[in-house]
């Protein structure tokens, strides 16, 4: 079974056609040895939790050759003394039981043994990029769309002409292009402001207002509010005495009140306050 996503390895299990480059020294003076040929070597890896497993050793015909399980060639023994080319097996670095290392060892008579530890990733770079750019679930999810119905496009000016009635975000966006969305009114265009107009009259159409609690009406009222009190003057019940005019709700009680006077010259009619 597959170990959950690890990060920052120094191999992506899976991958093939893994080459090492081995050291080998001489136990007697530490000096690079050289002259080591396949036969001479013995070579095994060791996976996290497994048994180890011997890697044959086969000569290879240049440096340059194909990549083999257990090819062995001395890189050079006058330029890299003491190097030589490892093919490790593909089974030594797959991910297949989800382990986090493998290890290598090669060991030659007269020689210190070699030993490399090779830690696991499962998640490559592109891998990421890969899942990112999933067009089921990932960045190709946001694509921008030839029309500019139902969806943020942009138009040849780099304004965004959008249909705000329509697009909810439930259509896919693409973030890839180089544009900025204009945030004033004037940037956008015509269709997208027809749209804005479109959607604001139909909100103010479809959403039902609550009247006012009783009370006197705000000294700062929102446009909302100001328009409500001139609509329940119209059609509410209005009530009057001597001294006092009265604006009910819708349901016949008492809103707001507002004092008269009349001194035979001026009529006054005060500010309305609370009943």
């Amino acid at each position: 079974m597959p170990a959950s996503p690890k990060f920052h390895g120094e191999w992506i299990g899976g991958m093939t056609e893994l080459t090492l480059p081995i050291i080998l020294r001489n136990t007697s003076d530490n000096r690079e040895a050289t002259g080591v040929a396949h036969g001479d070597i013995t070579a095994y890896y060791w996976r996290e939790t497994k048994s180890p497993v011997a890697i044959p050793a086969v000569a290879l015909a240049s440096v340059t050759a194909f990549h083999t399980a257990g090819g062995w060639y001395e890189v050079s023994s006058t330029h890299f003394p003491g190097l030589y080319r490892l093919d490790v097996p593909d089974a030594a670095i797959d991910d297949e039981d989800g382990v986090n290392f493998v290890n290598i060892c090669v060991q030659s008579s007269g020689c210190y043994a070699y030993y490399r530890t090779l830690t696991i990733e499962t998640w490559s770079r592109s891998q990421i990029w890969a899942d990112l750019n999933n067009s089921a679930c990932g960045l190709q999810k946001l694509v921008r769309a030839t029309n500019p119905l139902n969806t943020l496009n942009v138009n040849t000016s780099g304004y965004a002409e959008v249909d705000l009635k329509n697009w909810k975000g439930a259509t896919p966006l693409d973030l890839t292009l180089d544009w900025e969305v204009q945030a004033e009114a004037s940037s956008h265009g015509s269709t997208a402001l027809g749209e804005l107009e479109s959607e604001i009259e139909n909100s103010l159409a479809t959403t039902p207002r609550i009247e006012p609690a009783a009370g006197a009406p705000p000294d700062s009222p929102t446009v909302v509010e100001m328009i409500q009190y001139l609509y329940m003057g119209l059609k509410n019940k209005l009530s009057s005495t001597n001294n006092t005019l009265k604006l009910h709700n819708k349901d016949g009680a008492e809103l707001t009140q507002s004092t008269l006077s009349d001194d035979g010259t001026t009529f006054t009619r005060s500010k309305f306050v609370a009943p």
